[in-house]
Formats: C-alpha cells, sequence, structure tokens
C-alpha cells in the first residue's frame, strides 16, 4: 500500500479574483465608441497596468536587496578567521558588514510595506471600477 500525498489547491485571494475579472471585463470587445463603459474598460485596463507595473518594480527592488545581500554574506565569509586565533583583526569589519545587512532588511522591510499600501490603494481602485462598469453595464 502506498501512501498518496494530496496537496491542497490554493484558493486565490479576494485580490486576485478581482483582478482576474478586471482582466475579464477589460478583454471583452467594446459595444459604443465614447460608451461610458468603454471609458471604465480603460480606467481598469489603466488601473491593471499600474498594478503589473508595481509589482514589477518591486520585484527588481527585491532582487536588487538579495543581490547586494549576497554580496555582503559573501565578504563576511571571506573575512572570517578560517584558523583559530588569539586576536581578531577583522571582527571591526565583519560587524560593519552585519550593520550593512541589517540595514538592507530594514529596507527590504519598508519596500515590502510601501508595495502592500500601493497594492491595497490599486486594488480599491480597481474594485471601485469594477463594480461601477458591472452596475452601467447591467443597465445597457
Amino acid at each position: 500500500m502506498r501512501a498518496r500525498v494530496v496537496k491542497r489547491k490554493r484558493r486565490p485571494t479576494f485580490s486576485e479574483t478581482l483582478e482576474e475579472k478586471a482582466r475579464r471585463v477589460v478583454g471583452e470587445p467594446g459595444q459604443h465608441a465614447s460608451s461610458i463603459t468603454n471609458t471604465l474598460r480603460e480606467q481598469i485596463a489603466l488601473t491593471l497596468d499600474q498594478l503589473d507595473r508595481t509589482r514589477d518594480l518591486h520585484g527588481r527592488i527585491r532582487r536588487n536587496l538579495l543581490r547586494v545581500e549576497c554580496y555582503i554574506d559573501t565578504e563576511i565569509i571571506q573575512i572570517s578567521p578560517r584558523e583559530p586565533v588569539y586576536i581578531d583583526e577583522r571582527w571591526h569589519d565583519r560587524q560593519a558588514l552585519k550593520r550593512q545587512l541589517m540595514f538592507l532588511d530594514q529596507e527590504r522591510r519598508r519596500f515590502a510595506l510601501a508595495e502592500e499600501e500601493r497594492l491595497q490603494e490599486l486594488h480599491h481602485r480597481l474594485l471601485t471600477l469594477w463594480s461601477r462598469y458591472r452596475q452601467l453595464s447591467q443597465r445597457e
């Protein structure tokens, strides 16, 4: 008898569902060139574009912070004493690099918070636009 591992499928978050619905709305063909719903559809498309650009920007920032952190960790490893010594001549250098790592960690947290705030703002805007679009499209 074999044991079978069953992975639970992750349920999409409200934000992911909202974005998926908004992307479907943007993909629908427009009926009238100057209608209010088409204007809302354009605003939804712009908001989705801002969401994508925000994610891309913060992804690049996270990768850059990780690259710098790896570089600093490598420097710490290279200046660590290999043999037992009585006086650690590089102690101050290692401490300075560790302070830089702590600063990078603070920056990463600050950027993550800024990204989350920006994404929440954009999701709120997207939800408002999407609900307006649905209300108007039901009337037409």
